[in-house]
């Protein structure tokens, strides 16, 4: 799972085999991934299942999202 934060005040989070990525207001991590999440989710963002090879790839993802907001 990589996970991206943004200056603009964004966490990305993108999961290998994922069809979208996930997108959260602020910094936020899972601490216990096992759990629910406690942090709702902004938005989410359709990206190619086979996954991310790096987090650059995960921060272009957040990018590409900021820019079609």
């Amino acid at each position: 799972m990589g996970w991206v934060y943004l200056p603009e005040g964004y966490t990305i989070r993108w999961q290998r085999g994922d069809s979208t990525a996930v997108i959260f207001l602020g910094r936020h991590m899972d601490t216990y991934p096992d759990e629910p999440a406690k942090v709702a989710v902004l938005a989410t963002m359709p990206v190619s299942p086979t996954g991310w090879t790096d987090l650059a790839e995960v921060r272009l993802v957040g990018r590409r999202w900021l820019r079609q907001r």
